[in-house]
């Protein structure tokens, strides 16, 4: 029996590779960088291991889903990798020394939120070592309650055994945390779609998560727990556990607050609706219901803020909210390309503002993502917040490397920017050499440059869709002096942008589209007259294989093959139905290449192909096409002379950015060529009555 794989896809492909040789690696990187520490002194070592890490943790995803998505491997192993990171005493964060601050003066019976570190108030704790190691002693804390309730762990014990095991203790209580916000991820992906758990393990092995909360004891640890009740309940359809989920996570971080908008519209969808196929569509609850089911959250909230916040102090924590915002800048995005374009082409400086304005942005793209995108399922609420926290990152002023922590939880369930975020995950560990002496400049271009390149990289067919329109138009001029006659076959057409261009070179004529892509061309109702950009015209489109044409012999006045036949499995074959199907003129448009097969102009020439197309038909040119067949211009007009056909014109069409050949065939006299495909008689005599074509007597 043959081993079989579960791709990122959650489709079951073929495979032989074991998938021990990528755990290996993965596992020794991973020692090897809790080994390092990793530590500011030898971060330029570490990236070694950080990187080798990554590429494993990838190679498995990709190639071993269904081995990975294994309880015992992939929670086990987000266990264990965890227990690993616990052990050594990272130094890439000064955060730690202010958590067990803030629960050292707590345990003292000091309210956390009314006195900044250096006030006088607190001298008797500042001779301690937490004290001098704190890297901003003039601001009040602004961590919300219930990370001030893991902070009373650590001082605890800070008060009775000192440092490191203070912070050490603080870092075990936000990862028991994080790893149940993984557990309920994986029941959240467990009640929507079963067979994409293995996508967890982009945030369950990730190395940044392990280090940042692990390693470094920082606070999204709790917030993970809240995002991962969330999403559990948004999947299981329970309102008052997402609720809850939503308000841990405010209370360990404060940013899922932007999330409340879409939460609100993703419970009152119907259920059922794109969530689990299981369950018939019932109507989705009321706006009362969905407020009763928001007060256990509301009680928990209060409860657990009650012990550390008081009504005094609320402005002495938006005070120092506002100055930590308005003062820090690290690693930013738009932010920084923005200010630096004013400085340079304006001289002026922007910062104080600009920040402040692209804060208002966030918050309002936020808002109007959550009442506007689709809320029918968990998958479109984890899309949903992966555009607002997104939006929010893009635009802020500092992006330390343990906020990517409030995308990545969402990855699980949504490809939306799931490249984009894997490369920042990976990017984030280089900041830090910024301790090592490099400027900060060149290490936001690669985790930002890599970012932007694998957005367009991913949204390409968003982008490429109006150019194709364009190219559409362009690529009509070059043909329309070639088409004979009142009647076109598009094979191949696609979306039908070339067919509507040549409207209006067929007026009154008819145009048919046939394509095997599920989501072909429509030009109009077969069933009459219809028009294209306001011009009358007989037609519509078909699904149907170039191979085995569903029309009758000599149906058409003319055929066209527009950058088609290198995509079939047999052009040959794909060519003799063309010249079998027209009555007067095959045109062909081919992207040709230099060179012997297989050198580099040819192979350039397949992965722009590849590249421009992977998308195209719901994705179909990207998973079930054929192998791409390029050739050269000699083979091309050796094969239609071969079919018996006349060359009218075969040159190279001005304009053409690459090397583009453009045929005019005339078929053969006599006998048609046979067709391919055992039902083909039949497909053609039901395209024959729908459409109208009649055969040649």
């Amino acid at each position: 029996m043959t081993p079989t794989q579960v791709s990122p896809t959650g489709d079951t492909v073929p495979g032989k590779a074991s998938p021990l040789g990528g755990a290996l690696v993965l596992a020794v990187s991973m020692l090897v960088l809790a080994t390092l520490g990793p530590e500011r002194e030898n971060l330029h070592l570490a990236v070694i291991p950080w990187t080798a890490a990554f590429l494993a943790l990838l190679h498995l995803w990709r190639r071993h889903g269904a081995w990975i998505e294994a309880p015992v491997v992939l929670l086990g192993g987000a266990f264990l990798l965890r227990a690993l990171f616990l052990l050594p005493v990272q130094d890439l964060s000064d955060d730690l020394f202010r958590y067990v601050w803030d629960g050292w003066v707590g345990i003292q019976g000091v309210p956390p939120y009314r006195y900044a570190p250096d006030d006088p108030v607190l001298a008797p704790f500042q001779e301690d070592m937490l004290f001098r190691n704190l890297n901003s002693p003039g601001w009040h804390s602004v961590y919300p309650p219930l990370s001030q309730l893991v902070f009373l762990l650590g001082g605890w014990v800070h008060d009775v055994t000192g440092w490191p095991a203070s912070g050490r203790a603080v870092r075990v209580g936000f990862t028991l945390l994080e790893f149940a916000g993984v557990l309920a991820i994986w029941k959240a992906l467990g009640a929507s779609v079963p067979r994409r758990r293995a996508h967890l393990v982009l945030y369950a092995w990730n190395p940044l998560v392990l280090v940042t909360v692990a390693g470094s004891g920082h606070s999204e640890g709790g917030m993970i727990l809240g995002v991962g009740l969330v999403l559990w309940g948004v999947a299981i359809r329970r309102g008052w556990l997402a609720w809850m989920g939503l308000a841990l996570a405010v209370l360990s971080k404060g940013i899922p607050i932007l999330l409340a908008p879409l939460l609100w519209r993703a419970l009152g969808a119907e259920a059922g609706e794109g969530n689990d196929s299981r369950s018939a569509a019932r109507p989705g609850p009321g706006w009362r219901d969905r407020v009763g089911e928001m007060l256990p959250a509301a009680i928990v909230a209060l409860l657990l803020s009650l012990p550390f916040l008081r009504v005094s102090d609320l402005g002495l924590v938006w005070g120092s909210a506002q100055l930590y915002v308005s003062l820090f800048e690290f690693n930013a995005g738009l932010y920084a390309l923005l200010r630096e374009v004013g400085w340079r082409l304006a001289g002026v400086e922007t910062g104080h503002w600009l920040g402040p304005a692209l804060r208002w942005v966030a918050v309002g793209g936020a808002f109007w993502i959550g009442l506007r995108h689709a809320a029918g399922s968990v998958e479109h609420f984890a899309r949903g917040s992966v555009l607002i926290l997104s939006l929010y990152l893009v635009t802020a002023t500092t992006v330390h490397p343990w906020y990517l922590l409030w995308v990545l939880p969402f990855l699980a369930l949504t490809p939306t920017g799931r490249g984009p975020w894997m490369w920042a995950s990976w990017a984030a560990f280089l900041t830090y050499l910024f301790y090592r002496g490099i400027a900060p400049t060149p290490l936001a271009v690669l985790f930002w440059g890599g970012m932007a390149a694998l957005a367009v990289n991913a949204g390409r067919e968003r982008l490429l869709r109006p150019l194709r329109k364009s190219a559409g138009r362009r690529k009509a001029r070059w043909v329309a002096p070639s088409i004979r006659g009142s009647s076109l076959l598009d094979v191949g057409g696609g979306e039908g942008d070339m067919a509507r261009a040549l409207a209006p070179y067929l007026p009154g004529g008819m145009v048919l589209v046939v394509d095997p892509q599920p989501g072909a061309a429509t030009l109009r109702d077969p069933a009459g007259q219809g028009s294209v950009d306001g011009r009358s015209i007989r037609g519509g489109s078909i699904r149907g294989d170039a191979a085995a044409l569903p029309l009758p012999d000599r149906s058409v006045d003319t055929v066209l093959l527009s950058f088609v036949l290198h995509h079939t499995a047999d052009p040959e074959q794909a060519l003799a139905e063309a010249l079998r199907v027209a009555r007067r003129r095959v045109v062909v448009l081919e992207s040709v290449y230099r060179g012997p097969p297989g050198g580099w102009e040819h192979r350039m020439l397949a992965r722009a192909d590849a590249w421009v197309n992977a998308h195209r038909g719901e994705g179909w040119m990207g998973r079930d096409a054929a192998p791409l067949r390029h050739r050269p211009v000699s083979e091309w007009t050796a094969l239609a002379e071969g079919l018996g056909a006349r060359i009218v014109t075969a040159d190279r069409p001005r304009g053409s950015v690459h090397r583009v050949l453009r045929l005019a065939l005339e078929p053969p006299e006599g006998p048609v060529p046979p067709a391919a495909g055992g039902d083909a008689s039949e497909r053609a005599a039901q395209a024959a009555e729908q459409f109208g074509a009649q055969p040649r007597q």
